[in-house]
């Protein structure tokens, strides 16, 4: 097969789990397929250039590595459409990733399938963290988006995928995000509470941070990722005098080394389709602490993790007694770990590969 992809930020740039998942999608397509990757312009990077047998094409203008420029984001959107109007005819389908699949209204007549990855969506959650124009427009963008001319909808989680039903997405299909679980593994475990993810408001990481000062045990805080928030959260950190060291991005190797030494991961956030940092730390035999949300009770079972309620999620004071209680009982701590651990195994990336794959094959009989 020959296959366009299309992702506005791509590798070398790592957010989230999106541009994790693409990644490593095409990293094991273009074993047996040609792929190309249709993406934002990189400082530093070249245009064009060829990166374990993906051929990565990068358009639109440039963006800095690992933060957010809105303009060049834009950008990416007129700029993919005219270079994959121009390379239309080399391609046997084009599988987009979130808004770029906006791009389906433009490309439906030339009948090729065109597949959708829909992450999650916000829903009536707009309001919780933005401010009524960006709101409305977010609420309008995920009725467009939903809708589009597509094949095939694939999304991450059956909780994200009765979302997309309720806003009229049709033909949706759910694979789950994965890990390369052989490259995770549990070292000596220190007194370390670990989040990795974006440093948003809906994430809730300043709820974790002001359990560090309510906490009895002594305990060290790692915060790995990056978002608007972090200069909030660094402030409270300092005002509260805990123990937080805010590390910002690092490459996989680094981020696993930290989850590895890890004895609690913690994420509170009330927004989740997947989460695949909770798939990585559970791999990484850390005791989960999770809000309770419906997408991780997919892929993590009863007494593999404990699930705060909202009211519990937003309570530092109930947060640091969860975290108090793993940390001084161990034998707790490791059986959740080990359960965890267990559950996520079938998580694999060669196994989420080969689902899409077949979801390729079906979208052209």
């Amino acid at each position: 097969m020959r296959i366009a992809m299309l992702i506005d930020l791509f590798y070398p740039y790592q957010l989230g789990g999106a541009e994790r998942q693409f990644y490593e999608l095409a990293k094991r397509l273009a074993k047996r397929h040609e792929v190309h990757v249709y993406t934002l312009r990189l400082m530093g990077r070249e245009r064009e250039e060829v990166h374990e047998g993906i051929r990565i094409h990068r358009v639109g203008l440039a963006h800095p590595l690992n933060k957010r420029s809105i303009l060049a984001l834009l950008s990416f959107f007129p700029f993919a459409l005219i270079a994959l109007l121009r390379d239309l005819r080399k391609f046997d389908l084009i599988h987009a990733n979130q808004v770029a699949g906006l791009l389906s209204f433009f490309l439906w007549p030339s009948k090729r399938p065109f597949l959708v990855t829909i992450h999650d969506l916000y829903l009536g959650k707009w309001e919780s963290f933005a401010g009524f124009p960006l709101a409305l427009a977010g609420r309008i963008l995920e009725q467009i988006l939903s809708r589009g001319i597509y094949s095939c909808v694939l999304t991450v989680s059956r909780y994200s995928a009765r979302k997309l039903l309720l806003l009229g997405a049709k033909r949706v299909a759910v694979v789950p995000n994965g890990i390369e679980i052989k490259a995770y593994g549990s070292r000596r475990k220190e007194n370390l509470v670990v989040y990795v993810g974006r440093l948003v408001k809906y994430k809730h990481v300043d709820v974790l941070v002001k359990a560090m000062s309510k906490l009895k045990t002594k305990v060290k805080l790692i915060v790995i990722g990056e978002g608007e928030e972090r200069a909030r959260l660094e402030l409270l950190a300092r005002q509260l005098n805990v123990d937080v060291s805010f590390l910002g991005y690092l490459d996989e190797i680094e981020k696993r080394e930290v989850l590895a030494r890890a004895k609690v991961f913690c994420n509170l956030s009330s927004i989740e389709g997947f989460g695949i940092a909770v798939v990585e730390a559970a791999a990484s035999g850390a005791a989960i602490i999770v809000r309770d949300l419906p997408c991780y009770r997919e892929y993590l079972s009863e007494g593999s993790a404990v699930f705060l309620s909202d009211e519990e999620a937003n309570d530092a004071e109930q947060v640091a007694r969860v975290i108090d209680e793993l940390l001084k009982d161990e034998e707790f701590r490791s059986s959740l770990a080990k359960k965890a651990s267990e559950d996520v195994r079938a998580l694999d990336w060669d196994f989420v590969s080969e689902r899409i794959e077949e979801l390729y094959r079906w979208c052209l009989e």
